[in-house]
């Protein structure tokens, strides 16, 4: 069994992996060269849960480092700004 599909575009959900034997995909693909969306009966079907694939954090680290010191950096000049004046 293989996964013939881009594992970044593969959509989430239930897909289904049909096992075929030898004499079913013989006829699988003596269907296919005159209509390549035929189907043939598996010998067995399974239901494949996929949750997706992870595309990452919404936010980089380096993103929230560079907010929080300038969250920092203000608060330490307001800070000094008042006791200052």
């Amino acid at each position: 069994v293989s996964w013939t599909e881009e594992p970044s575009k593969a959509r989430s959900g239930v897909h289904e992996v049909r096992v075929l034997d030898e004499d079913g995909w013989a006829a699988l693909r003596r269907a296919r060269r005159t209509d390549p969306d035929a189907t043939v009966a598996p010998l067995l079907a399974i239901q494949l849960q996929h949750p997706g694939s992870y595309s990452g954090p919404w936010v980089n680290s380096e993103v929230v480092a560079t907010v929080l010191s300038l969250l920092v950096a203000y608060t330490a000049l307001r800070n000094k700004n008042k006791i200052l004046a």
